[in-house]
């Protein structure tokens, strides 16, 4: 699923349903084309992520907000998570039919934070049954799936194993980029629009941030403090742009469209 699917059903979580017109408005003021809207609509309403009660009016289904909640769940709060000092293994054995699911579950793997420990066995540090669990049902290969959960015995995990494993040089560089947008060019632009006192536009860049931490949370696997770089600041980013994502909302009038959307 892109993010532009996924911060719809984001929205949809937070109102009891969203028009296509509403969307379109919002969706058009980011750049994106009516045509691209609609067809983005039309196929999370084909997955059965959202449906229309009303005609042209959309509401997240129970199905949507457990999917949603799969790929929420990796928050920055690991950074801030006491390690038990136990790794989550997943090892899978996909028949070569299915070679689009195999790709699809070690995709969504590694964006919950897995990394390859062997061709077909990845692992975390951090508890992900729950998540996993439900794209293996989501996938029907409940079958082929199999997790566990213990101590290292045959390595130690080391600073440099880990760097390797989890490509933190290329996570750091992402890291680096969001930084310089964040203080050289979403600090100035939010500052005007906070002057100028409009809503829209401070809601575009309130997408637009959530979307950065999107991003960020996929790439970044969160791991405890022992295994990251010397001078790692992925905790120090995440909580700076969550500071900013959870209080714009103070910025823009309670009888906006948008508030509701940017409240809680």
């Amino acid at each position: 699923m892109i993010s532009f699917e996924k911060q719809i059903l984001f929205l949809l979580t937070r109102v009891p349903s969203i028009s296509i017109q509403q969307f379109i408005e919002i969706y058009t003021a980011r750049g994106y084309t009516q045509q691209s809207i609609r067809n983005a609509v039309s196929r999370l309403k084909k997955l059965g992520y959202i449906e229309a009660k009303e005609r042209s009016r959309y509401s997240i289904t129970d199905h949507g907000q457990r999917t949603l909640s799969a790929v929420a769940n990796k928050g920055y709060y690991h950074y801030s998570n006491q390690w038990d000092g136990e790794w989550q293994l997943v090892t899978f054995e996909i028949p070569d039919v299915d070679r689009a699911k195999r790709y699809q579950l070690r995709n969504q793997l590694t964006n919950l934070g897995f990394a390859p420990l062997h061709k077909n066995t990845y692992i975390s540090p951090w508890n992900y049954v729950d998540e996993v669990n439900r794209l293996a049902e989501q996938l029907e290969l409940q079958s082929h799936v199999t997790q566990m959960k213990g101590q290292l015995q045959h390595f130690e995990m080391t600073r440099e194993r880990a760097a390797s494993m989890w490509n933190l040089d290329e996570v750091r560089s992402s890291q680096d980029e969001v930084w310089v947008w964040f203080e050289n060019e979403y600090f100035p632009t939010i500052n005007r629009l906070k002057e100028q006192k409009d809503a829209l536009q401070i809601f575009i860049k309130y997408l637009e941030l959530g979307e950065r931490m999107g991003g960020l949370a996929i790439l970044d696997p969160m791991l405890p403090e022992p295994f990251l770089p010397i001078g790692w600041r992925g905790s120090e980013l995440m909580s700076s742009l969550y500071e900013q994502f959870a209080s714009l909302h103070h910025d823009v009038p309670e009888d906006a469209f948008y508030y509701a959307f940017m409240k809680g």
